[in-house]
């Protein structure tokens, strides 16, 4: 079961004390409000959606600067973000596949096939809660892990001249010749200071992306002690453990190891990290994937 939380911190509500009534602050003025709703479907009061992982992930609480994610959100499913207008991030990182692509390979602005399977976003907080812990102390992005944050992985995949072709610098000017882009960046920032649009673009979309979770499904609530697993699921989770979760680890969120080599090939088409290193021992090593909503993320 794919649970994503967009986490928003809502607004707050205060009784009047007169009357009784309650006040719904606005989150923005009417005539704002009424430019945004034109382009973009936000509500007026976000919703505070402030979550926890459970105790068997970690236990992290999350809270998210509101207005950034919302920036973030709307930069996220904007073509505008593409040098043609033609994909968004959303394009190769769809919501209903856990933030990944069906497809063996995703369709770049200009119609090229991107080099690799686009990588499910679906549980970056899950494996962003393995930094302190006693597994791997470095989860990087991308298939040969050459990223180290969600800022590094979105500014080299805004300007790979296959996936988007968009030119960092250039992008902030583009986006801010819209109202609607003014609006959000004055909102999340306080400022209409136009200076570092790239960074502010950057920090908006780490702050969306940092925001998505899942960990609901059946097995989290069996590890929190909140549901029973059939004897199939039990057997399955048995062979899982004997077999695979020296790799995958056993709650599917922390990794005992983050990149491998799988041992499919004999010759290397795809070097991975090898092409990154020039280490022949590196090649055909890549990023050992989370397995959360493996159900919709294939192919595999």
């Amino acid at each position: 079961k794919l649970h994503v939380l967009f986490v928003f911190i809502g607004m707050l509500f205060f009784g009047a004390c007169q009357d009784e009534s309650v006040i719904v602050l606005q989150h923005y003025d009417t005539d704002d409000y009424a430019t945004l709703t034109k382009i973009v479907d936000l509500p007026q009061d976000p919703h505070n959606y402030n979550f926890r992982l459970p105790n068997h992930l970690g236990g992290r609480h999350f809270q998210i600067n509101t207005d950034l994610a919302i920036l973030g959100r709307v930069i996220f499913y904007d073509k505008k973000v593409s040098a043609n207008n033609k994909v968004s991030c959303a394009s190769c990182h769809i919501p209903e596949k856990g933030f990944a692509d069906p497809v063996a390979r995703s369709e770049g602005f200009d119609g090229e096939e991107t080099d690799r399977n686009s990588l499910a976003l679906g549980s970056v907080v899950n494996f962003q809660s393995s930094y302190n812990s006693s597994f791997v102390s470095r989860v990087g992005f991308f298939w040969d892990e050459r990223a180290e944050s969600v800022i590094a992985q979105s500014a080299e995949t805004i300007e790979n001249p296959i996936e988007m072709g968009m030119d960092m610098h250039q992008l902030g000017d583009k986006l801010m010749k819209e109202e609607y882009y003014q609006i959000l960046f004055d909102k999340a920032f306080h400022s209409s200071d136009t200076r570092q649009l790239d960074d502010k673009i950057l920090a908006a979309l780490a702050e969306f992306v940092n925001s998505i979770a899942s960990f609901d499904s059946k097995f989290d609530r069996f590890l929190s002690g909140n549901e029973n697993l059939t004897t199939s699921e039990l057997q399955g989770m048995e062979l899982f453990n004997d077999h695979c979760s020296s790799c995958h680890g056993t709650d599917h969120a922390r990794l005992p190891v983050s990149i491998a080599n799988n041992g499919l090939d004999m010759v290397y088409e795809d070097k991975g990290v090898g092409a990154r290193t020039n280490n022949p021992s590196d090649n055909g090593v890549f990023k050992v994937p989370m397995l959360r909503n493996i159900e919709v993320t294939g192919p595999y």
